[in-house]
């Protein structure tokens, strides 16, 4: 893979980290109780989007 290409890739895989950080902070405010089970389950999915995209970046990092 070109360089510049992975450098993009691992340029938007980092700044997909920061929207999904910043999103999970959100989901661990305070809520209605109503609420709090699917917020729970959204926070979840983030968290391994987060790992998932290290991972990508690692791969990445390791291939150069």
């Amino acid at each position: 893979m070109n360089d510049d290409l992975k450098k993009q890739l691992i340029k938007s895989y980092k700044r997909e980290i920061k929207k999904a950080e910043s999103h999970i902070s959100e989901l661990t405010e305070p809520c209605v109780k109503s609420l709090a089970h699917s917020r729970a389950e959204e926070r979840g999915y983030w968290k391994k989007r987060v790992k998932e995209f290290k991972r990508k970046i690692k791969e990445l990092e390791d291939e150069r």
